[in-house]
């Protein structure tokens, strides 16, 4: 085990107060609070995962992760609250769409909308046959994932549901809406032609 003394690393950080789980109510809702403003931090690409069953269901969301190439996969996670959640799972198939940066505005009036009403906004075609007949896509997305759920699984407010990719549109532009800290934006290049050295096994790194 390493000594981080020796490192100089600190046990507890100084400067503003470290902040723990506790039994304590309070201190549980003050640590929710920390993590919840934390992660206003974490950048990430906005999608919109859609799905149908007597009706169209949809919802923008930035928790999407891959997860393998073999088989092709990802993960998302959704509230068990949010209106597409037992849908989704019912049909056991959705559709991941990734945004591009002109999709903001499409972003924003979808989160203003409500049912059927929000494919109002944007342009969307929708799957016209096998298991994805009816489950609706973004026309002006980056991408297209359709999914079949492979498993799910309940933590805390959300499931975690691992989607196997089966087919994709690919419109092979590289324009991400981001959405970090309240605010959109999009993605620039450090320097050009400098390429991360990422690990490989994710599939969306180059």
């Amino acid at each position: 085990m390493a000594d981080f003394r020796k490192l100089g690393v600190q046990s507890v950080p100084s400067g503003p107060p470290l902040i723990t789980a506790s039994s304590n109510s309070a201190n549980t809702e003050d640590l929710s609070g920390a993590v919840r403003r934390a992660m206003r931090h974490v950048g990430a690409t906005v999608t919109i995962i859609t799905t149908r069953t007597d009706q169209p269901f949809g919802m923008v969301a930035t928790a999407v992760m891959s997860l393998s190439l073999e088989p092709p996969s990802l993960v998302v996670a959704i509230n068990d609250s949010a209106s597409i959640c037992k849908p989704l799972l019912q049909r056991g198939a959705f559709c991941v769409n990734i945004l591009s940066g002109d999709d903001e505005g499409v972003s924003r009036r979808f989160t203003q909308l409500s049912g059927p009403d929000r494919f109002t906004a944007g342009s969307w075609d929708w799957f016209g046959e096998g298991g994805y007949n009816g489950i609706p896509f973004l026309a002006s997305a980056q991408v297209s994932l359709f999914c079949e759920v492979g498993k799910s699984l309940k933590t805390g407010s959300h499931q975690l549901i691992v989607g196997r990719i089966q087919q994709l549109i690919d419109r092979k532009t590289d324009d991400p809406l981001l959405y970090c800290d309240g605010a959109y934006g999009g993605f620039r290049a450090n320097s050009a032609g400098a390429a991360a050295q990422l690990d490989d096994r994710l599939f969306v790194c180059n």
